[in-house]
């Protein structure tokens, strides 16, 4: 939790294994989450396809609300996506796209580490994809 000015910021910090529909092939990544506001996340999300040198990176904001531990949530927002083989210039390169889903986060052994359940529309050119994925986070 980040404390500023004697607010708090819940942070959620993981990591996440899935699947890409049209031949995309298995993905992972890292994502890192932070709550401004009742029920709203902003969320920073950076992937690579094991298949291909393809790297995304996408900003989105979140919606949810939870109950007894199950947290069901829908998030819209913007991505980039590289070809580039070695470093990821986000900025620099590439085809920027929308991204749309949602999912549900659960409560995992304890309050701090959760699992999470997210399936994502992702809308590349006239090719648009599906991921869908499993991952743990810390919830601090």
């Amino acid at each position: 939790m980040l404390i500023f000015t004697g607010l708090a910021f819940p942070v959620d910090i993981g990591g996440f294994f899935g699947e890409g529909s049209n031949s995309k092939g298995i993905t992972y990544g890292v994502f890192a989450s932070l709550s401004f506001f009742p029920f709203t996340r902003f969320e920073i999300e950076g992937s690579k396809l094991v298949s291909s040198d393809k790297k995304m990176f996408s900003l989105t904001g979140e919606v949810g609300m939870s109950f007894s531990g199950v947290h069901p949530y829908f998030l819209i927002g913007y991505g980039n996506i590289s070809d580039e083989k070695g470093k990821f210039h986000p900025l620099r390169t590439s085809y920027y796209f929308p991204t749309m889903g949602g999912g549900v986060k659960m409560k995992f052994f304890s309050e701090v580490l959760q699992l999470r359940l997210d399936f994502r529309k992702i809308s590349m050119r006239e090719n648009p994809y599906y991921r869908a994925y499993v991952g743990f986070f810390f919830s601090i």
